[in-house]
């Protein structure tokens, strides 16, 4: 099973990083469309770092999560 999370980096006025993460992105998403958003997400300045508002996109990239159960319930 493969889980995938958009992640967002984000920088302040001060170099300062965030990221946030985004579960279940769709599968078709552009560029164009993670910048625009990223630029929204800038404009609505609801995201900050200690130091202050995001003021700048730094990067985005999709996350893959692969992980297979094991069945420890099962006698060998």
């Amino acid at each position: 099973m493969e889980n995938r999370k958009l992640k967002l980096g984000f920088k302040d006025d001060f170099n300062k990083s965030k990221t946030i993460s985004v579960d279940y992105p769709k599968a078709d998403l552009n560029n164009q469309e993670v910048r625009t958003a990223m630029d929204k997400i800038i404009e609505s300045k609801v995201i900050e770092t200690k130091d202050g508002k995001v003021s700048k996109v730094d990067k985005a990239y999709i996350e893959r999560v692969s992980r297979d159960e094991i069945n420890v319930n099962e006698i060998i």
